[in-house]
């Protein structure tokens, strides 16, 4: 990927800036890593000097450019190019394009995409219970997965469900077995009153709930009732299988 690309020894000068740490000192700090903290125009006043004076840096950052433009897509590269006042530099009346700030421009557009989605899938976790009735037979491996991939795209925007215990035991008390709901409930009571702990991203009720259908499947707690829930791949009961597409769960 393109952070790798950059994050070698012949780019490192070109992607590195002095920022003041918390004693008030300059250290070299590396945009990918610590993107936010790297001040724009710092790394813009940077490329001024260094494709004033040409030379090594100069060649580096034409590097660069071309390694990470490569590494695009067609759409990609046109989505980018739609800011390329953000990476060229005015150096005696020529534009000229600059690795690090074409760099700094694709995380940027990246890390926006990435928050405004955060709306769409924290709304999506909010209705979870309409999700795990929509999908045949109340199938708690394709809901769970769903689940999963949502917590980490909101994750991926250092964001996270605060309520998704809640969305959670709303969608499990809502299927049609009464087995199911009546576990659900007795371990919602438990949390409560603060027997048991749960984290944010929710792991531990979902990990709670393919146990007990797996207990179920096998006959470990009796017979289902008649309206039952199912596991695994096209709400087959008994087996344990989890989708292969990602892509397929909408």
């Amino acid at each position: 990927d393109y952070t790798t690309r950059a994050h070698t020894t012949l780019f490192d000068k070109n992607t590195e800036s002095q920022v003041l740490n918390s004693a008030g000192g300059l250290q070299p700090t590396y945009m990918v890593d610590h993107y936010g903290e790297v001040p724009g125009l710092a790394v813009r006043n940077a490329a001024v000097a260094y494709l004033t004076l040409g030379g090594r840096m100069s060649q580096d950052s034409e590097q660069l450019y071309q390694c990470i433009r490569k590494s695009l897509t067609k759409d990609g590269f046109s989505r980018v190019m739609n800011e390329k006042e953000k990476f060229q530099v005015n150096i005696g009346g020529t534009l000229m394009t600059d690795g690090p700030l074409f760099l700094l421009t694709l995380i940027s557009l990246a890390y926006t995409n990435t928050r405004s989605m955060s709306s769409v899938h924290r709304n999506k976790l909010s209705m979870l219970t309409q999700k795990l009735q929509s999908i045949p037979g109340s199938n708690i491996t394709v809901f769970n997965t769903h689940v999963n991939l949502l917590v980490k795209l909101l994750a991926a925007g250092g964001e996270k469900c605060e309520d998704l215990a809640w969305n959670l035991l709303r969608a499990y008390k809502a299927t049609a077995d009464e087995k199911f709901t009546e576990y659900i409930e007795s371990k919602e009571n438990l949390w409560k009153d603060g027997t048991i702990n749960w984290s944010s991203n929710g792991h531990e009720i979902m990990a709670l709930a393919e146990n007990r259908l797996v207990l179920n499947l096998t006959g470990l707690l009796g017979k289902t009732t008649e309206n039952k829930i199912t596991m695994g791949e096209s709400g087959q009961s008994g087996k344990m299988k989890h989708p292969q597409d990602l892509n397929q769960i909408p």
